[in-house]
Order: structure tokens, then sequence, then C-alpha cells
């Protein structure tokens, strides 16, 4: 469990473990931050109490609004911003996010980097290379922000890449209408822009946002706010690194800060795969019309996801959270990009047969050619086979998958599992971002941290 904060203590205020509650001036009961208890001195009856004092030396300390701060985590394209606007709109919350300070760091930031990587393009004569299909704005777009804009007579082809090495670069400019003899060198220059920006990014990196987003938080001015927090994990690291950093950063407001009431809540905003999976889709239909840097591309969501749930080692069957490795193999076929045209397929090995016909509308044939590659056969008119259906895929999805079932916690031979919290993490809520509209999920989210602040139980299951 993540470690428990404590919060210096004066006279008249206390706050418990976990910061939810505060004991009366008066009577010394807990009460809730905000309530006025009814007891004489409490401040609820206008008629009692310590009025002579209140009148002399004004308004007690432990009376002060309360900032409370929700960090609601979850992965990317889990429904997390939508929530947060409904909390918004609904309930006159505060909401802020990294991506929303990524966006005031970018373009300080970039106009700074900007001259430098002219510079360098200039020096290794990219733009005049490249002058033939892109204009410098474009060339240097590429190198900043990895969108490619580029045209081959009147075909105009825009792409956003999520790294400098432009994995599956060759196949987009075959279809834009590139020539063999053409693609090799123009991948090669492509790549050396990207390059430069990937260069000049790491000797002058970015501002940290998660710093910078808990600095704008934490800050005294928030006094009486409700602020969510939309935070996605490292998907390398662990979500209990990514609770440790914002416990610290409480420890660190409430230490300069003794006099300031504040409470915190922690809310996994959980998004099942397949659901996820679906929204990544829509998610980047969308940005194909309107913004190609929205556009989620690769296995990161899923991987963030896999640390804040994992598989149970002893499947519960009653679970509505589910996931087979035959679903989680499509998932990776589905997103991950790694097959290319004229990649072998390879057997991964033969399983659940009724999870993979969900996958087609046709009966499914999978034949083992030589060197262990394999055939896979779509017939209306097959009859059903006896043996289990195969997994089958290129070499690098099959790779991809093994290492996306790892981070989930799948021991060999285990087919299904029932995900949940992993052990050591706890929340105060956990909302499905997968069932109901963003309005109903923030008065689920409001109603769970109201009972939340009567209970010491926290969730530690889905």
């Amino acid at each position: 469990m993540r470690d428990k904060i404590q919060q210096k203590n004066d006279s008249n205020k206390q706050v418990n473990d976990n910061g939810i509650r505060r004991n009366c001036p008066g009577c010394k009961r807990e009460v809730f931050p905000n309530f006025r208890c009814a007891c004489p001195g409490g401040g609820g009856d206008s008629s009692g109490g310590d009025s002579e004092d209140k009148a002399t030396k004004g308004e007690d300390p432990s009376e002060k609004s309360t900032m409370h701060v929700v960090l609601l985590l979850g992965s990317s394209t889990a429904g997390k911003s939508s929530l947060c606007r409904a909390l918004v709109a609904e309930h006159k919350w505060n909401s802020n996010s990294v991506d929303e300070v990524w966006e005031k760091i970018l373009p300080a930031h970039s106009a700074k980097l900007k001259p430098l990587m002219l510079e360098e393009l200039k020096k290794q004569n990219l733009i005049v290379k490249l002058q033939s299909f892109m204009t410098e704005d474009e060339v240097q777009a590429l190198a900043g922000t990895g969108i490619l804009n580029i045209s081959k007579g009147s075909h105009k082809v825009t792409h956003q890449f999520q790294h400098p090495d432009l994995e599956g670069l060759e196949e987009i400019l075959k279809k834009s209408g590139f020539d063999e003899s053409e693609i090799s060198d123009l991948a090669k220059n492509l790549r050396l822009v990207t390059k430069v920006g990937d260069d000049t990014y790491k000797s002058n990196p970015f501002p940290d946002p998660m710093e910078k987003l808990y600095d704008e938080t934490f800050n005294t001015n928030n006094s009486g706010k409700s602020i969510v927090l939309d935070v996605v994990p490292n998907s390398r690291g662990t979500a209990n690194e990514c609770l440790e950093h914002f416990e610290r950063r409480v420890k660190q407001y409430r230490d300069q800060n003794p006099s300031e009431p504040l409470t915190t809540s922690v809310v996994f905003a959980y998004c099942p795969p397949q659901k996820l999976s679906e929204r990544i889709e829509v998610r980047n239909r969308n940005a194909e019309m309107n913004d190609p840097k929205d556009k989620r591309v690769g296995l990161f969501p899923f991987e963030q996801l896999a640390t804040l749930v994992k598989a149970d080692k002893k499947i519960d069957n009653t679970s509505e959270n589910i996931l087979s490795r035959t679903e989680l193999f499509y998932l990776v076929n589905k997103h991950a990009s790694t097959d290319k045209a004229g990649d072998s397929l390879f057997l991964e090995n033969p399983v659940d047969s009724e999870v993979l016909q969900q996958n087609f509308e046709e009966k499914v044939q999978a034949t083992i050619l030589k060197g262990d590659a394999v055939k896979v056969q779509l017939h209306d008119d097959l009859e059903p086979l006896i043996s289990d259906e195969p997994r089958v895929g290129s070499k690098n999805t099959i790779e991809e998958y093994r290492k996306l079932a790892a981070r989930f916690g799948f021991f060999e031979n285990q087919e299904r599992a029932s995900l949940n919290i992993p052990a050591g993490i706890s929340f105060d809520a956990v909302v499905n971002t997968g069932k109901g509209t963003s309005f109903s999920l923030a008065n689920e989210l409001i109603e769970k941290l109201e009972k939340s602040k009567t209970s010491s139980h926290r969730i530690s299951k889905l």
C-alpha cells in the first residue's frame, strides 16, 4: 500500500491518515472538511460558542476552506478527459492534466529549439534534398513533431509518427505513389530529419510536465477548490512510482503550509482492454479527419493499463474483467503495426478456438507450411475443425504479444485470466469508464468519494 502521509497538527486541526477528516475545534469529534459541527464552538450554532474569541481574533484556522485534490489515474484513451470535463461542467470542479501542461510548455520550448533545428537541417543539406516533396516548414514540422506532410504530384499524405525511427515509413511512401528507386534515399533523408529533432531535444530537454502540473496544483491560491488531475502512469514504470510521486508533493505542500487544509483522493479510471481497443479505433478515425497529433498508435495505452491491473493467478469466473491470451494477441495485431506486407506468419500455439473464431465472420482453417510458417484460409463452407484454432502472426507480432502478456502478469499456459488491481495498491474509488456517460460517471465518482469519507476501507479489487 502507498505510504500514509501525516500532516502537521495544531491545536485546532487534525487530519487522519488518509487526509479525509478533521477534528471539530469544539467537541473534538471527527467531522468532514467544510462541515460546521452544531456543538458550541463548532461553528454550526450561530448563537453559541466562541463568538467573542472569533470577533477579536478572526476566523478559526480550522474553518479555512479545504482544498481537495483528486488524482485520477488511468491509461490514455480511458475516458478520463471526458470525465474531467463533466466534473467541471456539472460540479464546478477545476481540472488539469499533463496534456494541458504540455500544451503550455511546448510552444515556448519549441520556439527556443526551432532555430537550432533549422541550423542543423541546413547544415546537413536536408532542406535542399527534400525540397521537391516538402516545404521548409514541413521539414521542420517533421523534425519537431513527427508529423509527415509529403507530396507526390497532386497526391499529398499526412501521417503522425510516434517515434523518430519512423516505423512503417516505407509502406506509407509506397502507398503514396513513390516507386522503389525513390523510397530508399527518401526514407533515409526523412529519418535524418527526425534524428536532428531527436538530438536537439535530448541536448535541450523539456521541463518535467508532472512537476509543472503539481506546481500549479499545490498552490495556496487553490484553497477551497476541488481539483481533479488527469494523469497516466509511465508505461515503462509502475503505478507505485506514480502514486509515490503524488504523495511526495502532497507532503511537501503540507509541510510548507501547515495552516492550509488539504485533503486528497486517488481514483482509478478503469477501462477494460477490449473497450479501450474500441475507443482507440474511434479516436484514431477522428484524428485522421481533424488532428493527426491526437492519434494513439502502438501499444502504450495497454502498457499503461498493465501497470494498474494484473492477471489473477487463479481465475475468478464470476469476474466481469476476463481477458484471454487470444484477445490480447488480436489487440496486438490491431494496434502494434508490427506486420509488414510479405511477412511470413507463424504459429504462436494452439489455443481457444471459441475466442479466436470471434475475430472472424467466416470459419478459419490454418495450414502449417515449411519452417513452421502457417497459411490461414477463410471459407464459409469449411467444416468445423476438431483441433483448437491457432494464434498466428509475424515474428514481430508474436514477440510484442508475449511482452504484453508478461506485463499483464499472465503465467505460462494461462489462457484466460481475471484482471485485478495489483497487490500493494489501493484506491479511494474505482470508476469503470467503459460503462455509462461522462456525466453519469462524474456523479458516480462524487458519490464514491463521499462514501470513502466515512470508511477507512480502500478499494483493492476491481
